[in-house]
């Protein structure tokens, strides 16, 4: 009976990290084309790169290791005229930095109280905040894309608002607004 118990609860805890490869392979292809759609994309670089950071805990480093070949794969010469470089940085890692050269985040799953903390950091920084779930983006991130009947962008309303994002009119048509 111990052994039944142990090996349902090993199950549900594998289980409860589980990533949808086909979402993965979808933002990781269009989170970094929405930051072409800022107009004031050359204000927001210290460079002419886009540091493009993944964010994770421990326990989803395989993903991000995957993540970071479909990026790494697709944007080898970069994007739109602009260099492009991306990089797995723990959560903890990124939240002791004081000094990120980060213009974009992509978080994967993470406890509430880290999710709050990373946006806290990229409060007002411009920097582009991508999440894996839709129900991230409460936390103050600004771009969700989930698949339903077809892919569907969602845009955070208020992270909109309080940042010098300026995006060509078809993303805001072609996307939803959220308002947490």
């Amino acid at each position: 009976m111990r052994k039944i118990i142990f090996l349902i609860l090993f199950i549900c805890f594998v289980n409860a990290y589980e990533y949808n490869k086909l979402l993965l392979r979808t933002q990781s292809s269009l989170y970094p084309k929405l930051i072409l759609m800022d107009q004031n994309l050359p204000s927001h670089l210290s460079d002419k790169i886009i540091d493009f950071y993944i964010l994770v805990t421990a326990i989803d480093r395989l993903y991000a290791i995957y993540i970071k070949k479909q990026l790494d794969r697709l944007y080898a010469k970069g994007l739109g005229g602009y260099g492009f470089h991306s990089k797995i940085v723990n959560f903890s890692t990124f939240l002791a930095d004081k000094e990120s050269n980060v213009d974009a985040v992509y978080v994967l799953k993470a406890k509430e109280e880290l999710l709050k903390k990373v946006a806290k950091k990229i409060e007002g920084k411009n920097i582009y905040s991508f999440t894996y779930e839709k129900e991230d983006l409460i936390w103050g991130f600004l771009f969700n894309a989930s698949i339903e009947k077809k892919v569907v962008i969602y845009i955070n309303k208020s992270v909109l608002m309080h940042h010098d994002f300026e995006f060509l009119p078809q993303l805001y048509q072609m996307s939803r607004f959220i308002e947490p």
